[in-house]
């Protein structure tokens, strides 16, 4: 007898039932008083003498939930969606909490229809997983969707306007279906890394990222737009030697800009955030240049990393893609770093200014005294 109901063992039959409803591949460990029920080689369900009862599903990623003897949840964890566990909540200890495995709490994990586990993130975002691993995540707001089949395969992207479903009919030549509000429906193959240069000639096609679930959709040779896992989206353009990559976060609010601009086969990418913020870039001559936050949005610097691993504190970091990138070095002169990999470097003090080649040799000098 457990919280849960009422198991009896039929000797004549070598049969459980549960609350006399006979229980198929029921069998009673000894050892530990539970009750395993082995619905097919993948999935088991067992229940311990406190009313406990965990389930396992093999086959959808080793989806294991455990519900308490109220029928609560109590964790649940998979290869897909990693771990989440109940605990007393540190600042009510009237309230409990769910904290996944990376030790972030203030998830909401209960119990839904059809024996669902549904999910609320700490931003209020939402996860529902069934039983047998099928998956869906959506935003707060309900406007868009992610939905995954029990081997974590992506199986449909939408929004408020656009559906894409990913069509698997046949393996070898999986497709996106897309479907705009109003408008006609368009089908594309789903290419992988090994696509031959023909394949990819012709658009639109779609690329799917396996490990992320980013989804993109190369409309032509210079433009594409991927739908990220978390919601985000990124739209890439580009045209001859540049490019522009920007992001924006669920709800459309610019994240980022990164500008690409190539000439003379030397290349200088720069990322600026939504406030045009330098935040890194990339020079010709293959430096790093990484933004350090500070204590406040005032309180800021920037760290130049040379391709041999020296290091130098910069200040006065801006970017403009026909200005090029400039910079203040630790003895206050003014570096401007053009996409040709030309520098010039002004000393403000002495009224000097030098003119290098993209190789670092000085191609000349003006002494303003």
């Amino acid at each position: 007898v457990t919280p849960s109901g009422t198991y009896i063992y039929d000797a004549s039959k070598n049969q459980w039932s549960k609350d006399t409803i006979p229980i198929a591949g029921a069998e009673f460990n000894r050892a530990t008083g539970e009750i395993i029920i082995r619905k097919d080689a993948d999935n088991t369900i067992t229940t311990k003498l406190n009313g406990e009862v965990t389930t396992l599903n093999k086959a959808a990623g080793n989806l294991k939930t455990e519900f308490d003897a109220k029928g609560e949840v109590k964790a649940i964890s998979s290869d897909y969606i990693g771990s989440l566990k109940r605990q007393q909540d540190s600042f009510d200890s009237t309230k409990t909490t769910f904290v996944d495995d990376k030790g972030i709490s203030g998830y909401k994990v209960t119990k839904g229809l059809l024996d669902s586990v549904d999910i609320t993130k700490p931003n209020g975002d939402r996860a529902f997983v069934m039983p047998n691993g099928l998956r869906g995540e959506m935003t707060a707001d309900g406007t868009q969707s992610r939905w995954f089949d029990k081997n974590n395969q992506l199986t449909q992207v939408r929004d408020g306007i656009d559906s894409y479903l990913i069509d698997r009919t046949d393996p070898d030549k999986p497709q996106v279906i897309h479907q705009s509000d109003g408008a006609a429906v368009t089908k594309m193959p789903i290419l992988d890394a090994n696509a031959s240069a023909a394949d990819k000639a012709n658009y639109p096609y779609a690329t799917l990222d396996k490990a992320t679930g980013a989804l993109t959709i190369h409309n032509d040779a210079n433009s594409a737009y991927t739908k990220n896992s978390d919601f985000s989206t990124i739209s890439r353009m580009s045209d001859g030697n540049a490019s522009t990559t920007i992001l924006s976060d669920k709800v459309g609010n610019l994240v980022s800009i990164e500008t690409s601009k190539t000439v003379d086969g030397h290349t200088i990418s720069v990322t600026t955030d939504a406030s045009g913020r330098v935040r890194s870039a990339t020079l010709p001559d293959g430096s790093k240049v990484e933004y350090v936050p500070g204590d406040s949005a005032h309180d800021h610097s920037y760290l130049k990393t040379s391709p041999d691993g020296k290091t130098e504190a910069i200040g006065g970091v801006t970017y403009d893609i026909g200005a090029g990138f400039k910079y203040s070095d630790t003895k206050a002169n003014l570096q401007t770093i053009n996409a040709d990999g030309t520098r010039v470097e002004t000393d403000v003090t002495q009224g000097k200014i030098k003119y290098f080649s993209a190789s670092g040799d000085m191609t000349s000098m003006v002494d303003g005294i």
